[in-house]
């Protein structure tokens, strides 16, 4: 099928078919404004739109210059990283307006995302010399969890910001609110990998928001609205329904149902001026591409088992074990080295399945066998097989 020109979800973007032309917003800075509010309603989008998550301990406020205005810089020095990299600080741009209540030796815990001057927060920017390595926080306050005394507190006004998730959190304690954003296994780089799979070079990440699909016959009446324009953008749910079928992905059946929404810029960055590169779009369900392997699937080769560092197995009376031995590994990989047809995850009751965890380079894998229905369950890619019974067997042999 080639580079499919608009991939389930991924299209020839929204705001590139559509033709307005973006402008640097630098100058925005010249006014006092408080930084755009995402009305994050719940935690999973937020840890799929963040590049970095960070707990540390605010240690120099600062200033730099951007277009001719200072803006307030904040120093964190990490004290955990539970997404992304970071370095000894990481430093948070503010706008002019200083709508964090912040002092030296504040505790946070920050949801951020690449700063740049050529397009304003939350959406992806290309990052200049000047600000190279620096942040910007995903919605003010709304997305920074000051810590005090343990607890979980607000960084500054949320005064026409919903915040529902920081509402939800404040006054609980901090260790409720990091281990419920580790328990998070982010997807947005599985979109990444989705879109490379069918010969797009993916970029960052532009924006993720929740989103309900519409019923089964609003399919042909509403439009996805483009990130930052007012207007619905000329094609219909039925059309992208349409395109995904074609890369054999059908949403269809989850007409109606709560989801979210990924959007990633392909092929290149963007430079600030002229019309924006291509979008690709994905939608999940329940943390789940839908329908992402709906003909079949490699699992070695559509998951890069081969590149597999570890493996460890727990069966259902608590036996199995650990190994980094790739004359142990390499046979397991070959086994699943085969197209194996799929069929959803179905609901499993009683009973407990053995657990397969597969570290390949800086991902893993969760495998669930469950022996009475011969099923292997991926949970995080929406699907089951029937695996070859040696690759079981060889599984079962790790102590």
């Amino acid at each position: 099928m080639g580079r499919l020109a608009s991939l389930a979800f991924g299209f020839c973007a929204i705001v590139a078919c559509t033709g307005p032309t973006f402008t640097n917003l630098t100058a925005s800075l010249d006014a006092c404004r408080s930084e755009p509010g995402m009305s994050w309603q719940s935690l999973p989008p937020m840890v799929d739109r963040a590049a970095l998550i960070a707990r540390g301990t605010v240690v120099r406020l600062g200033s730099i210059d951007i277009a001719g205005t200072p803006v307030r810089t904040i120093a964190l020095r990490p004290a955990e990283v539970v997404k992304g990299t970071a370095g000894a600080e990481i430093t948070i741009i503010e706008y002019r307006c200083h709508f964090f209540d912040v002092r030296e030796g504040d505790e946070w815990i920050a949801f951020l995302s690449p700063y740049a001057t050529s397009f304003s927060p939350p959406y992806v920017p290309v990052q200049t010399t000047a600000v190279a390595g620096a942040y910007v926080t995903l919605g003010g306050p709304e997305s920074t969890f000051a810590v005090r005394g343990g607890t979980v507190a607000k960084t500054g006004s949320l005064d026409e910001m919903p915040a529902q998730v920081m509402k939800a959190y404040e006054g609980k304690p901090a260790a409720e609110l990091l281990r419920d954003i580790r328990a998070i296994r982010p997807v947005d780089g599985d979109v990444r990998d989705l879109f490379a799979r069918f010969g797009w070079a993916p970029r960052a990440t532009l924006y993720v928001g929740e989103l309900t699909l519409p019923s089964a016959i609003g399919f042909q009446n509403v439009g996805m609205l483009a990130p930052g324009t007012p207007t619905k953008v000329l094609h219909n749910f039925d059309e992208f329904a349409n395109v995904s079928a074609e890369a054999g992905l059908d949403f269809r059946p989850y007409a109606g149902r709560p989801s979210e929404l990924i959007q990633i810029v392909l092929e290149r960055d963007w430079d600030g001026a002229g019309r924006f590169p291509p979008l690709g779009h994905a939608v999940l369900v329940d943390r789940h591409i839908v329908d992402r392997y709906p003909q079949g699937v490699n699992m070695t080769r559509d998951h890069g088992l081969a590149a597999t560092s570890s493996l460890a197995v727990k069966t259902p009376t608590l036996g199995g074990g650990q190994t980094q031995d790739r004359a142990l590994i390499l046979p397991i990989v070959e086994a699943l080295d085969v197209t194996l047809p799929t069929q959803p995850v179905p609901v499993l009751s009683g009973g407990q399945p053995m657990v397969v965890l597969i570290w390949a380079e800086d991902r893993y894998f969760t495998l669930e066998y469950w022996a009475d229905l011969d099923l292997l369950v991926n949970r995080n890619f929406g699907y089951a097989v029937h695996p070859p019974r040696r690759a079981i067997q060889l599984l079962e042999a790790i102590r």
